[in-house]
C-alpha cells in the first residue's frame, strides 16, 4: 500500500465537521481514517481555516520527518494569502484571485517536484483554476467537488468564505462594476443556500459528510491502486 499525505483547509481537516455540538473523536467518517482502513499510510496535516500557502507550509514540515509517495491537497480560496495581493491598489476582483492562485501552483509543484511526490489536487472549498495544469504535474485532478456531490455545476466563487469579501468588494479600488460586484455577492448565496437544502451531503451546510468521503475514498483508492509501480 502506499504512503499518503493530505493537505488543506477544512475540507480536509476529519475533525469537523461540527454537527449539532457532535465533536468528532476519530476520523473513520473522513478519507484519512476510510484510507488508512484499506492499509494506506496516511498522515493528515491540514487544518480548518488554513490558506493554500499555509497549508504548503505545513505540508514541508510533514515531509522533514517522513517520505511520502502521494499527496492529496484539497484546494481552497486563493484570496485567503492576503499578502499575495494590494487592494489599495486598483483591481479587479478576478484578476487578484488569477494571479494569487498562479504564484499558490508554483510553490505547490515546487514542493511536490522536490519531494518526488505523486498530486491529487481536489478543487475544494475552492474550485481550481482552468490552468492549473500549466503549472502543477498532477496525476489526478478534481476540479470543482462540490458541484460533483451535488451533480450540478456552481458558479466559480473563490470569496465563499473569506472573511473579508464583503470590505474587499466595497473598496473603492475594485475596478469591478456594481453589476460584477452584486453578481459576485449573489454567487456566494447561491452557493450556501443550494448547501443547506442538502444536509444529507453536507451536515453542516458546508463540509462534505460521510457519504462524500465514503464515495471519494473509493475513487481515490482504485486510482492509487492503478498507477503505482
Amino acid at each position: 500500500m502506499q504512503r499518503i499525505l493530505i493537505m488543506g483547509d477544512s475540507w480536509a481537516d476529519w475533525r469537523i465537521p461540527q454537527i449539532h455540538g457532535v465533536d468528532r473523536e476519530n476520523d473513520n467518517h473522513h478519507i484519512t481514517g476510510m484510507l488508512k482502513k484499506l492499509g494506506h499510510t496516511v498522515v493528515n496535516c491540514s487544518r480548518t481555516g488554513s490558506s493554500n500557502c499555509k497549508a504548503i507550509k505545513m505540508a514541508e514540515d510533514a515531509v522533514q520527518n517522513q517520505s511520502f509517495d502521494w499527496v492529496i491537497w484539497f484546494h481552497t480560496e486563493s484570496l485567503r494569502d492576503s499578502h499575495m495581493y494590494d487592494t489599495d491598489k486598483p483591481f479587479h476582483l478576478m484578476d487578484i484571485t488569477r494571479n494569487a492562485a498562479i504564484e499558490q501552483y508554483k510553490m505547490f509543484e515546487q514542493f511536490r517536484n522536490e519531494h518526488n511526490l505523486k498530486a491529487i489536487v481536489i478543487g475544494g472549498q475552492a474550485p481550481t483554476f482552468d490552468f492549473i495544469r500549466d503549472y502543477i504535474k498532477i496525476e489526478m485532478l478534481i476540479e470543482d467537488w462540490r458541484s460533483e456531490i451535488m451533480n450540478i455545476k456552481f458558479p466559480f466563487c473563490h470569496i465563499l468564505a473569506l472573511n473579508e469579501f464583503y470590505e474587499i468588494l466595497q473598496k473603492p479600488t475594485c475596478l469591478d462594476t456594481p453589476r460584477e460586484r452584486i453578481k459576485f455577492l449573489g454567487e456566494v448565496e447561491v452557493i450556501y443556500n443550494m448547501c443547506n437544502r442538502r444536509r444529507d451531503l453536507f451536515p453542516d451546510s458546508a463540509h462534505p459528510g460521510d457519504a462524500p468521503h465514503t464515495d471519494l475514498t473509493k475513487r481515490l483508492h482504485d486510482f492509487i491502486m492503478e498507477n503505482t509501480r
